[in-house]
């Protein structure tokens, strides 16, 4: 309804606790009638209940989810729609997932800790966050070490506001005789001033006679941008002459503000290497460029690349 509610998840990997926070009594209805707090404040639920998604919907008004430690069942996903009003989501403990997607759509503010989708098992799932404004932790989207499933993408956007996260890993990878995969694409979005503190890896790594290519990076702001790393490589394995794929390609705009990056890499294992393009007001990079030069684009009214060991080097 249109109330102002007040929730609190979490869950252990056995069951799911939500609590009104407000206070009010909690209905449980359906096959749920009965259950463990049913018309008290706070309920348990056994996360079995669940098929496949915990939907969180909270339809109108402006509301306050908060999210406790979150550890669904492998390949539960978790998807959290703030509906028409303005509600603000939080996020106090780590949300695992083990190969299941999650997303989260508010028109308020996003602050969340680490995030991991990891699946050795089968894949890992996707990370879709979208607020005014979003703070984030680590995310984890690696793919597992003994399939053919591709790492997962990661899409942050801040439609009012800043973005800040710590850094993303959605690597693919796998070890010797198993399938392999491709990195996972990121894709990061905001109105305001974006920051990522440490790096983003979307490397194919080890990736034995396949032309799996690392993940693309496009990231956009109207503010500045402050990036650690990024790393889009592919590395064949060990064995010489082995193949391997295109590294991913790195796209990074600012619109209204200026650019500073570390070390960039886009390099192709016995394969092309990514495009490189950045464009902004002015451009600092402090780190190496590891690219083909014939796919290095830089645009701005001032270009440094003297800052710490900045070098520029391709084929």
């Amino acid at each position: 309804g249109s109330t102002v509610d007040n929730w609190l998840f979490a869950a252990d990997g056995t069951d799911l606790t939500i609590t009104d926070q407000n206070g009010n009594g909690i209905d449980l209805l359906g096959t749920l009638d009965g259950g463990t707090g049913d018309g008290t404040a706070s309920v348990t639920i056994p996360l079995s209940s669940f098929s496949g998604t915990l939907d969180i919907n909270s339809l109108a008004g402006d509301d306050q989810i908060t999210i406790g430690t979150l550890t669904l069942l492998a390949n539960q996903s978790l998807d959290v729609d703030g509906g028409t009003g303005t509600d603000t989501v939080t996020v106090n403990g780590a949300i695992t997932t083990t190969g299941g997607d999650v997303s989260v759509t508010v028109a308020g503010t996003v602050t969340a800790g680490a995030i991991t989708t990891t699946n050795a098992a089968g894949g890992a799932g996707s990370v879709t966050i979208i607020g005014s404004s979003v703070t984030v932790g680590a995310i984890d989207t690696d793919e597992g070490t003994n399939n053919a499933a591709p790492a997962g993408d990661v899409t942050l956007t801040a439609t009012g506001g800043n973005l800040s996260v710590s850094s993303i890993s959605a690597e693919g990878r796998h070890s010797i005789g198993a399938p392999y995969s491709d990195g996972g694409d990121v894709d990061l979005d905001a109105t305001g001033t974006l920051t990522v503190t440490g790096d983003i890896d979307t490397r194919s790594t080890n990736s034995f006679w396949s032309t799996c290519p690392g993940g693309t990076v496009t990231i956009d702001a109207g503010g500045n941008i402050n990036l650690a790393g990024i790393d889009t490589s592919t590395d064949a394995g060990p064995s010489a002459g082995q193949i391997g794929g295109q590294g991913g390609n790195i796209t990074i705009s600012s619109t209204g503000g200026s650019v500073t990056a570390g070390a960039l890499k886009t390099t192709g294992e016995n394969a092309a290497d990514g495009a490189l393009s950045i464009s902004g007001l002015s451009l600092l990079l402090t780190g190496s460029v590891a690219t083909d030069s014939a796919d290095l684009t830089l645009t701005g009214d001032e270009i440094d690349l003297t800052g710490g060991s900045g070098t520029v080097s391709g084929t």
